[in-house]
């Protein structure tokens, strides 16, 4: 039986969603928005320096909840950009794991504000040595335990390395034990190679973890 098969009741394996539209111009509006992202004051300046792409725009809790209410969605789920600081492919961030708590506690604080509009998931590297750390705090924190967040492509997993594979199983295993749903996206647009997982390859990703 497949990893997903085993603990499919704790752990999702979000690897992607097919959305098919309304054939009619009028669609309803969801309920909950269950992808947005947060970017702290450090996110944004980490993002000016880490690579050449366009700065990313601040965005606090009261932001987001403007947006939804302009676009008449009720909830959402907010997922923390924390694995922004262990990725590989950028430079080597000073005191990473320090930076990577401070953004999914501050992540946790602007969730906070908003108890009846949002939730969060907290995120890291899961190939980083504090990754069982950071879940095992995450897990324990009242705005955070909701679940996890990995980007596969922005940690530059690999699913074809046996370490990297016996590492994720852990990361998933300690999120099962904490009976946390993980929101995993194994894509490749940030990778280097392409060897990688697309999204139309879910099945694989999840067998590579059976």
């Amino acid at each position: 039986m497949s990893f997903c098969g085993r603990f499919g009741a704790a752990i999702r394996c979000i690897a992607f969603l097919v959305f098919q539209s309304s054939a009619t111009a009028a669609q309803a509006v969801p309920l909950v928005d269950y992808h947005l992202h947060l970017f702290s004051p450090a996110i944004v300046e980490l993002s000016s320096t880490a690579s050449s792409s366009a700065r990313l725009p601040p965005i606090a809790a009261n932001d987001l909840v403007a947006q939804l209410d302009a676009a008449g969605i009720r909830r959402g789920l907010v997922l923390s950009v924390a694995y922004m600081y262990g990725n590989p492919n950028t430079p080597p961030v000073a005191n990473e794991y320090a930076r990577v708590k401070a953004e999914n506690d501050w992540t946790a604080e602007q969730v906070a504000q908003f108890p009846n509009r949002l939730r969060a998931f907290c995120s890291f590297n899961p190939l980083k040595d504090y990754a069982l750390d950071e879940l095992a705090r995450c897990a324990k924190d009242p705005q955070l335990h909701a679940g996890l967040k990995l980007h596969f492509g922005n940690s530059d997993v690999q699913l074809d390395n046996a370490q990297h594979v016996a590492q994720l199983r852990r990361v998933f295993r300690a999120a099962n034990d904490y009976r946390l749903p993980i929101s995993a996206i194994p894509e490749r647009r940030l990778i280097r190679d392409s060897r990688h997982p697309r999204p139309d390859r879910a099945p694989e990703f999840c067998w590579a973890l059976r």
